[in-house]
């Protein structure tokens, strides 16, 4: 590994490691070895150059980590493996740069809480100035319930629906309203008394939103902020808070490194990859978190303040250790996509 920078990791190493606000503790449990010897030795061939690694991609193996894109935008994942790209040649990947890059989901087992799903269909409803906003999901094991604002005659009326969620395709999942309030007014007899389906009174139609007949069509595809992520649905199941999706292939048929880390990290093997000054020459680094006793939570767009106040170690093989701090996300008026 060639460490391009080596005077911002000594600068990093020499700030004192701070906890900041998280998740209340839980039983991750403090690793019974050394993190600096959970991964196995590293193996360079002779492709390796002192500058490139001579390959494009790298992959990334998630466990039990808070994974966020951006502020509150983020899953929850238990497994997961990803390749990653740069979209242009003779590159490594640029993680100030999530536009650059390209995540291609091979398999995975992630949460998606309500407060994720319901601000990615809020900005896209504002985006195309939709007849609804202000959408707040409420979902349980057995349904859903939708809460926000439908404009009706000049006027926004409260709007409530009782909704079933079904995957429509592989990246595709319907709304259906099993009952509508409009008001505090209960319309379903009537639209179903007149054979009146929900597309006849009231057209939605935005980038990733369409409602036809009485489904409401969300495409999944593209509706997450960068990297773009290359994936498909192949299970999706209500849960208390939000959905459970399963993507990809068969988690059980990979063949998962033999780490000896905490329950809870992120390892990534292979390729080329830039953070801040720095570029790991066919990275091989472990991440996992600053507070032994709490799930790693993962900022993309905010990554640079989490090694700020984390820790990074170096083994002789060129394996880095990160240890992330779980530094708050970035408030929205100081972030951009």
């Amino acid at each position: 590994m060639l460490l391009r920078c080596l005077p911002f990791l000594l600068a990093v190493l020499c700030v004192p490691a701070q906890a900041a606000d998280g998740p209340p503790p839980s039983d991750w449990g403090q690793p019974a070895v050394d993190l600096m010897r959970a991964v196995p030795p590293r193996v360079l061939d002779d492709s390796v150059g002192a500058r490139d690694s001579g390959s494009a991609e790298s992959r990334l193996w998630i466990a039990n980590t808070d994974f966020r894109l951006h502020d509150d935008i983020g899953f929850f994942i238990r497994r997961m493996l990803i390749q990653l790209r740069p979209l242009a040649q003779g590159t490594p990947l640029l993680l100030d740069d999530p536009k650059s890059m390209e995540a291609r989901i091979e398999a995975g087992d992630i949460f998606v809480a309500d407060a994720t799903l319901g601000t990615l269909l809020n900005q896209d409803l504002r985006a195309a100035a939709a007849p609804v906003r202000n959408l707040e999901l409420l979902t349980r094991a057995d349904g859903q319930e939708v809460r926000g604002e439908l404009l009706r005659k000049g006027r926004w009326r409260p709007l409530r629906m009782l909704t079933g969620i079904e995957l429509a395709g592989p990246l595709m999942v319907a709304l259906v309203p099993k009952r509508i309030f409009v008001d505090g007014v209960d319309v379903t007899p009537s639209l179903n008394a007149a054979s009146i389906d929900m597309s006849e009174v009231l057209t939605l139609e935005t980038r990733h939103m369409r409602l036809i007949g009485n489904r409401i069509l969300v495409d999944l595809d593209g509706l997450f902020p960068p990297p773009r992520l290359d994936f498909q649905v192949r299970e999706l199941r209500l849960a208390d808070g939000g959905m459970d999706l399963r993507l990809g292939g068969d988690l059980a048929a990979l063949a998962w490194p033999e780490l000896r880390a905490p329950d809870s990290y992120m390892f990534i093997e292979g390729g080329d990859i830039k953070m801040a000054r720095t570029i790991l020459v066919k990275a091989y680094a472990l991440f996992t978190s600053l507070s032994p006793r709490q799930p790693l939570l993962f900022n993309l767009y905010d990554y640079r303040r989490q090694l700020q106040y984390g820790e990074i170690r170096l083994r002789e093989d060129g394996m880095v250790h990160i240890a992330v701090s779980p530094v708050k996300a970035p408030a929205p008026g100081r972030a951009s996509l």
